[in-house]
Parts: C-alpha cells; structure tokens; sequence
C-alpha cells in the first residue's frame, strides 16, 4: 500500500513539473496574442508633422527625432512628415501650391493632431486654419517669436517656444566655481548676437554684487583667442554665438567651439546643446531633441483625452542642466556642485553599466519564477470559482450574441450609405487576375463606367494599367507586406483617357481578394510637374545673371569708349560707323536688363519714364518674330505725361501681353494685333488687343493664377494652342508687378472674336533728390583728385580718360592696397569704387575708408555691375553719395561726379 501512494505521489509531481513548462511556454505567446489583440482593438491615429525647414538642417533633424522618439515606435499611430523647404522658397505662391498640395494628400484623411516645427509651419497652419485644417489641435515647438495674447483659454494649440536662460546657466556656473569674479561674455555682432546680448544685460542686475561682466563682440578670431588666453583663473567664459567675426570670416558653431576652448585656460559654459561635447563644460540647456521631444509629449496627452486648452504653452521650462563630465573634472568642479536633475554626458561606465544585461535578465528571471509560482497558486484556488462562472458567461454570451445579430442588421444599411457615398473609389478585385468583385459608384465612373453593375461586368484589372510592370511592382509589395498605401500610377478609362490614381490596398490571402481606395490625382501631378518647370526657370534665372553681370562689364568699355571716340571724330562716315556702335551698345544695355528683370534679378528702380516710349521699345524686342508670322501691327501711341514706374518691369508686362496676343493668333489667318496708349482722369494706359482665339468665359476669373494656362498640353489636341508652349506664370508675373506699381489691369474678351488687355498706372510726379538736379547744371566744381577702382582694366582706363578730359586728375588702380596707401599719402575728394573686387572687394575698401580722419575721407561712388536688388544707398555704415550701374552713359556720370562735388564743396564751405 505504502509503494502504491510513493508512486501516485511521484506521478504528482512529474503532471507538475510538465505544467510548470507548458506554462512557461505559453507565457510569452499570451503576451504576444494579448499585444496583438490591443494593437487590433485600438484605432490608428494619423498624425502630421508639418517642418519648416529640409531635412539636413541640424536643428531641425533634431526636433524631428525627439518628435519620433515618442511616437516613432507607436503602432496605433501613423506619421505623416512633411517638409515645407522654407530656407529655400517662400513665396506667397508658393504657399498657397503648397496648401493646394496638402489638401489632395491629407483632404480624405482625419487629421487627430499636428505638430507644427519652427515658425513657418506654425504660422502656415494659423494661416490655413479654416479651410485646410479646421478642428484639428496643433502642438507647435522650436516658435521664436510667439504673441502671448493669443494664449487665451479657447485656443486650439500649445507647444514650445524656443527660449534660453542666460540666468540659471550663469547661477549654475557661479555654483560650481564660487571664487569666479568676471563671467566674459564671448558674442558676435550679427542679429542673432544683438539679440543674444539683450538677454545678458536682462540677466546682470541679479549678479551685481556678485561678478562682474565682459563683453568680447568686436573681434577677429586671433585676436579673440589672445584676449581668452590672457584670463586669469577667476574669470569664466559664457559662449553665446561666434558665428562671423571683424574681419567677416564665417565660423560653424563646432569650429568656433573648437577654436575659442583650444586657447581659453578658464572654464566654457553655453546655453545651446551644439557646443556640447566639443570643450564646454555645460550650462542650462535648449536643444532641438528637447523642444520636438517636449512637443510630442503634450501631442500625446491630447491624443490620450486631455484639452489642448488645459496644456499650457511652456517656454525654457523646456530646457535641461547638461554638464560634461570630462570638461567638469577639467575645470575643476565636482558633481556635488551640479544643479538636481542635470543630465551628465562622458560619465564613465559604472558597474551596472557594463554588466546590466545579466543583472537585468536575472532580476527578470527572478521576477517570472514568482510569477509563475503565484499563478500557479491563483490557478487552484480560482479553478472552482471559475467554473461556477462559466455557466453565467455561457448565457451571458447567448444574450450578447443576440443583441450584437440585431444591432448588426440595424447597422448594416448605415454603412452601406457610408460606401456608397465615399469621396474615394473603393473596390474588390481577385488578385490572381484582377476580376472586379465589388466597388461603389465613385470607381465605377474614374474608370469611365456608368455605374456599378456595368463596372463589375466589365473590369479586368491588367487591361486599364498603362504600363503593366507597374500592376506587377504594385503586386509584388501587397504579396510580401500585405497592405500598400499611395501607390502612384498611371491608368486608363475605358475610353482610352490616361489619368493618375493613388492605390491604397490590402491583401486577403486567405480569400484571394484586394481591397482598397483609389483617389484620381491628376490635377495634383500637374501641379507637381508646373512646380519642377518653376524650379528649371529659375535656375536658368540664375544662369542668365550670371552671363549678364560678365556682359555688363565688357558693354561698359564698348559704350564708353564708342563715346569718347564720337566727341573725338569730325563729321563723317567713321563717327556715323562709331554713333552706331554705341547705338547697338545702349540696345545691348536695354537687353541685358530685360534679361535681369525676367530673371527676378533686378528691380525697382523707379524713375520718370513715358509710357508709350517704353511700349514702343517693347514693341521692337518682339516686332521682328510678329511680322514673320504674318501678323499685322497697329499702333496708336497717344501723347501722354510721364509718371514715375520702374520702366524695365513694366516693359517686360508689355512684352508678356504682346507676346501672348500672338500666340492667341497663331494658325489665324489675317492676324492683327494693336497697341494703343493714352491718358485717363488721372491715370495712363497701354491697351494690347488682337482679333485671336479668345478666352471662354470660365477662364476668364484665373487667367492671373499662377501656372494656369490654356497652351500646349492643356489646350485642345487638335486646336492651334497645342503647338504654343506656356508656363502659366507670365500672367501671374504681370499682375504682380503691375499690383507693385498701385495699377489695374483688365481683360475682356470673347471666344472667336478676340482678347482685349488693358494696363492703367497712376500719373505721378518723381519728388524728393532725384527732381533737384539743378545743382549740377548751374554751377561747375573745381578740378579735383579722384581715385578710380576697378579690377577691369578697360573700365579703368576709359574713367581715366574721361575724367582727365573732364579736368581732374585721377589716380586708376585694379588693387585695394595701392588705392588705400593712395589716399593715406595724399587727398583726393571723390573715389569711384567697383564692388566686386578680388582681394579686399569693395566694401571692405569703403569700411577701411570710414576709419580714417573724416578730413581724409573722399565722397565715395559706387560703380557696380551686380545683378541683384541689392541698393547701397542709403546705408549709414557706408555713406555712399551715389551708386552707378554698369554699363552707364558717360554724360549722366559726368553730371553725378558734378553733383556729388559741388555738395562737397557745399559742405566744406
């Protein structure tokens, strides 16, 4: 008997011990299937990502992925990042193509929150609040410049802002170094340096009594580095920005970093976490990571239920004590002396550093085997309970399924209504062959059908694919993913119309089915493609600068000497010869600066000018290639006052209306085209009409809009426009600068009989300096020196020439150097300098020159052949009387140098 119960009882225990490890076997698949059933119960949460920057920029790559560092591994959560490339483009058209861009990709999706990075993307949703994201709560960071007023209790967002704390950074540096007397304040002088130091001087007054301060703005690198060595060992260095010093070298923040601690014997403490790890001993610390971090976080609140009003807007609260082991022990400090909280980077390893992996996965090891123990124990103590709940649940199910069957069928007609009215296609297909088996009407009528039933009949998936290996790729992600999003295509109608879709699918293996949406996005790759021409025009915008400022040079001695050589010539063929080549010089110089004004490179010089002057010079850029088509010019230039406009510009609106008169007649037998001016109750007009195509009415409204446009591929295939290439942008060119000019500009016009445009800008008076020349024509100034700089020895030589002929005496030099030992060794009253110089170019020529005694300071002219819109008139730093644009007409520089030295004289008397 007693053999018999050793035996049973051994058995006991072997039933336990196969228990024991199916359970611990079973263990990690419960969790599995538990994780598995949560990620399916949960819905997804689709989240936007709205940066105002490109990827690369260190900043915000940075806040980027401290936003992803909270929702990167969600799965219940879909990232939508996108990049708005506002470093690079920021136009108003720009802005509004990118509104029209993210309407088609996010209009048919629920938006549960943004996160807007930087400025631009905050101030781009405000701006797009109602029509584009209405209802969906914004969490912002990395916003510098944030209006507290708009922090009322109904706002629709929180977030970041981006703010350093000079003051705990200082108190946590006096706190580790007690016996420091002077914190030397190391700045720049560039915007983001005023402003830096703006918050120091805030900060001071609470550190009166306690140190002094320093500051260290207006300094080459060397010098700066001799200065930081001479400290003593009371002193500390606060490092705020050293991008650009007095001498204009550019330095990263790493290579400042490096420069300034490898010569300063006395501790380093920063406010930004770029200069961490390369020789700073730490401070109170913002940094891209924390901001997009902190960002994400408050997204997740709202994503878990709180109001986004109930989350206040945070600003250095964001920010961390970051001090650098390695710099600290350097400096002397101790971690004793660190603010609570800080964060230690270059800590070394400790015991449970190296060997956490065994010390975690024994502790874990621990913690299952009581688990599995108090399981066990659970298990039979709650085996009876459960089984006398079992029979409950069993009609508590019985009821549920009852109800849920009823509810079912209720439900089921509301979501059919939901199906069939889908703003998207939405489809079944067999994946073997791509026989439809379901769709809503929506699909059915992309793909050209009547309706459902005449789809499901009649679609077979390969044959509406305009390139089958596309059909093939699109399979081979579905068969190995599952699921495949926004697969972009091109497809064909059932009339053989080609179109763009957007696939959105899931496979069902076990069904051997597709289902999925598709979006008709053709009107978005249209957009798309009209943005990539932009990209190409200005590039070819730069390029033409380029070659223009090059030609402007070379034109400037043409022309100069062409009239130098007319004032020398007697009557005759060889001065007729001469006049014309300075003729075809001055129609160059008109050209050249077309070509600038096109290019987006010059513009705004506005000066008395005639209207029908400047249609008539418009007129005969294009005359030539009009006549050869065939079409008849009529003019009616009227006599009209000159107003103040900047001629080029307006040129080129004239240009852009003729030139689209023609192509309206293009393939139009007895073409004719006129051009009328005149003068209105105040206002003068050019009027552009032609008896072409005409434009239908519907069109009427967006002729001005940015790349619309009824030529080429828009227009009918078999009509004439089809062969005429457009961009869409002369138009939207025009009406903007007709706009800057406070003008208006009409269109009528009617399809078959003709387009009529019609230009009108305000009669003004020009007022102020440019109207009181006078001064140069009443009296002549007496001889002078005048210094000439320029690296082209044309150039050189032709003001040479001229201003001895004009009775000074000139001193003409290519280098820098030579023309500021020049002026120290003797007096000269008047220096015309280029900028573009190589060497010492001419504003660094021009700063030296405002160093020196004012009595040894010439009036200075700037002769400048630069393409852009950049006017140095009128900056105080520099002083300049005039700026004289290559190539120039000799007699209006001879009357600016009169201006300029008569009010010399003025002044000196």
């Amino acid at each position: 008997m007693g053999k018999i119960i050793l035996s049973v009882t051994d058995c006991g225990w072997r039933c336990l011990l196969v228990c024991f490890a199916l359970i611990c076997l079973c263990i990690p698949a419960y969790c599995a299937s538990e994780r598995t059933a949560m990620a399916v119960a949960k819905p997804e949460k689709h989240i936007l990502v709205l940066n105002s920057y490109n990827r690369g920029l260190d900043w915000s790559d940075e806040e980027q992925r401290g936003v992803e560092s909270v929702f990167g591994t969600r799965e219940d959560v879909e990232l939508y990042v996108e990049y708005m490339d506002t470093k690079r483009q920021f136009s108003a058209g720009y802005l509004s193509s990118l509104a029209e861009l993210y309407r088609m990709k996010y209009g048919g999706i629920k938006l549960d929150i943004i996160i807007s990075i930087d400025d631009n993307a905050f101030n781009f949703v405000r701006d797009h609040r109602d029509d584009l994201f209405r209802g969906v709560p914004v969490v912002f960071c990395g916003v510098n410049y944030f209006d507290k007023s708009l922090d009322t209790p109904d706002r629709y967002y929180t977030g970041v802002i981006e703010a350093i704390n000079v003051s705990k950074t200082i108190s946590s540096a006096l706190g580790i170094h007690p016996l420091a007397d002077t914190v030397v304040v190391v700045n720049d002088r560039t915007t983001t340096g005023k402003s830096n130091r703006k918050l120091v001087e805030e900060a001071m007054p609470e550190f009166t009594d306690k140190v002094k301060f320093r500051f260290m703005e207006d300094y080459s690198m060397p010098e700066l580095k001799t200065e930081l060595f001479k400290l003593d060992d009371k002193s500390l260095v606060l490092l705020l920005s050293f991008n650009r010093d007095r001498l204009g070298n550019v330095f990263s923040y790493r290579k400042s970093m490096e420069e300034i601690s490898s010569s300063c014997p006395v501790p380093i403490y920063v406010v930004w976490d770029f200069y961490m790890g390369h020789g700073a001993v730490g401070g109170c610390i913002t940094g891209g990571f924390m901001q997009g971090n902190s960002a994400a976080k408050m997204g997740l609140d709202v994503l878990n239920g709180r109001r986004i009003s109930e989350i206040p807007v945070i600003g250095d609260r964001a920010n961390q004590y970051v001090f650098d082991y390695e710099a600290l022990v350097k400096a002397g400090g101790v971690l004793e002396d660190l603010p609570a909280g800080a964060k230690i980077i270059n800590h070394p390893e400790s015991f449970y550093s190296r060997h956490q992996p065994v010390i975690v996965g024994a502790v874990i090891f621990i913690l299952v085997e009581g688990f599995i123990i108090a399981m066990l124990i659970a298990n039979i103590v709650g085996r009876s309970k459960a089984e006398r709940e079992l029979q409950q649940a069993n009609e508590y199910l019985e009821r549920r399924v009852e109800e849920r069957t009823a509810d079912f069928l209720a439900s089921r007609s509301k979501y059919q209504h939901l199906f069939d009215d889908a703003l998207v296609g939405i489809f079944r297909t067999r994946e073997d062959d791509g026989k439809a088996l379901e769709c809503n009407d929506l699909c059915a009528r992309l793909f050209g059908f009547e309706n459902r039933k005449e789809f499901i009949l009649g679609f077979m998936a390969p044959a509406f694919y305009v390139n089958a290996a596309e059909r093939d790729q699109m399979l081979e992600i579905i068969r190995e993913k599952g699921i495949v999003r926004s697969f972009e295509l091109q497809l064909r109608k059932k009339d053989g119309t080609v179109f763009w879709g957007s696939y959105s699918a899931k496979f069902y293996p076990e069904d051997g089915y597709l289902e999925g949406t598709i979006i008709d996005i053709s009107e978005r790759k249209a957009l798309e493609e009209q943005l990539i021409r932009s990209e190409r025009m200005a590039a070819v915008g730069t390029l033409a600068g380029g070659v223009a400022h090059e030609f402007n040079n070379i034109n400037t001695s043409i022309l100069g000497f062409a009239e130098l050589a007319v004032s020398e010539c007697a009557e005759g063929l060889v001065k007729d010869y001469i006049e014309r080549i300075r003729r075809s010089a001055l129609r160059a110089r008109n050209i050249t600066t077309n070509l600038l004004t096109f290019s987006g490179q010059k513009s705004g010089l506005v000066q008395k000018a005639n209207i029908s002057a400047v249609a008539e010079e418009s007129l005969a850029l294009a005359r030539r290639n009009i006549e050869t088509d065939g079409i008849v010019v009529e003019t009616a230039f009227g006599e009209v006052p000159d107003t103040v406009i900047d001629p080029q510009q307006v040129g080129q609106v004239i240009l852009n209306l003729i030139i689209n008169a023609s192509h309206a007649l293009t393939g139009r037998e007895n073409g004719r085209l006129k051009i009328t001016t005149g003068q209105d109750d105040g206002w003068v007009f050019v009027k552009v009409a032609d008896n072409g195509c005409g434009i239908p009415k519907e069109n009427l409204s967006k002729v001005f809009s940015p790349f619309f446009t009824t030529k080429g591929e828009h227009a009918d295939i078999d009509g004439p426009m089809a062969k005429v290439k457009g961009t869409g942008l002369g138009l939207s060119i025009s009406h903007t600068i007709v706009e800057n000019h406070s003008g208006e500009i009409d269109v009528k016009s009617e399809v078959g009989v003709g387009t009529e445009f019609c230009v009108r800008f305000p009669i003004r008076r020009i007022s102020g300096k440019n109207s009181e020349t006078t001064i140069g024509t009443t009296r002549r100034p007496p001889s002078s020196n005048v210094l000439v700089l320029d690296d082209e020895e044309d150039i050189r030589d032709l003001l040479h020439t001229f201003l001895v002929q004009e009775g000074h005496t000139c001193l003409a030099t290519g280098s820098g150097a030579e023309a500021l030992e020049a002026i120290c060794s003797g007096e000269y009253q008047l220096a015309l300098v280029d900028l573009q110089m190589p060497d010492m170019n001419g504003v660094s020529f021009i700063r030296n020159i405002r160093r020196m005694p004012k009595e040894k300071q010439p009036t200075i002219m700037v002769v400048t052949g630069k393409t852009t819109d950049e006017n140095i008139e009128g900056y105080a730093e520099f002083e300049v009387s005039e700026t004289i644009r290559k190539p120039f007409i000799l007699k209006e520089l001879s009357d600016k140098i009169r201006i300029a030295l008569l009010e010399r004289s003025e002044k000196v008397l």
